[in-house]
């Protein structure tokens, strides 16, 4: 059977409808690609499918904190990502306006670029917060997923597995390296049943700062009397209300 080297990977094409592989992963978003790269960087056999026929076609989520630009500078693509991203320094801040040209209400400082935050995140990492789409995260992560090893499969839709006495995995940085240890025979299973266990607080804090972050734009958007409008007319009656505030505060 031939074997194909592209120069970084040898391939050898299956020769039946059965494919093994060690590391079975689902989706090449970010946390599919996250996963497929960091698995491939230490040298674990993986296979990543997705359903759809590339990579996101929107940019969805586009904050990438400073843990996940560690991650990438650990791997070696932060330059890449720093290449398609709006630096720091040029995230700015979040809007409040009538529409996207529409009359600006006000605006505050974000992702620690104010004065009062900035030596908060200086000091926190050697990275810092960027904004880049997924649009543009996706394939860089797919691309140096592929050239160190992974088999990535597009228009390819997970239905079922069925367990075996070998097990089945069908599943980023904290579960990457532990299936790799468990897989080279450095650790026992157990250890994957830490990943819970140390990154659900983790995971906890996330929501809990979200949700804190909801309401308090809910209190802004309340004091602003946006929230109850449901007509044309009633927005109206809201700029009446902002256009008066702004002769008080003219005066």
């Amino acid at each position: 059977m031939p074997v194909f080297d592209d120069g970084q990977q040898a391939t050898e094409p299956p020769d039946s409808a059965v494919v093994e592989t060690d590391v079975l992963i689902i989706g090449s978003g970010p946390a599919g690609g996250s996963a497929a790269l960091l698995l491939s960087t230490l040298g674990v056999p993986n296979i990543m499918i997705t359903k759809y026929r590339w990579t996101a076609n929107t940019p969805r989520a586009h904050i990438t904190n400073q843990r996940a630009m560690e991650i990438f500078r650990d791997v070696g693509i932060d330059d890449q990502v720093l290449a398609d991203a709006t630096e720091h320094g040029l995230v700015g801040d979040t809007v409040f306006c009538t529409s996207i040209a529409g009359e600006e209400i006000g605006r505050i400082r974000t992702w620690g670029t104010g004065a009062d935050r900035e030596a908060d995140y200086q000091l926190a990492s050697p990275c810092l917060t960027v904004d880049i789409p997924q649009t543009y995260l996706e394939p860089i992560l797919v691309k140096n997923a592929t050239m160190r090893g992974t088999q990535a499969q597009f228009s390819t839709e997970y239905l079922s597995h069925v367990q075996d006495a070998d097990g089945v995995n069908v599943s980023s940085c904290n579960l990457a390296w532990k299936i790799a240890a468990v897989l080279n025979g450095q650790a026992g299973e157990s250890l994957l049943d830490t990943y819970s266990a140390e990154r659900a607080p983790v995971a906890e804090r996330i929501v809990k700062r979200a949700n804190r972050s909801s309401r308090e734009f809910a209190d802004l958007f309340h004091a602003l009397r946006v929230n109850d409008a449901k007509a044309e007319e009633e927005m109206i009656g809201r700029d009446a209300l902002w256009q008066a505030s702004t002769a008080v505060l003219a005066r």
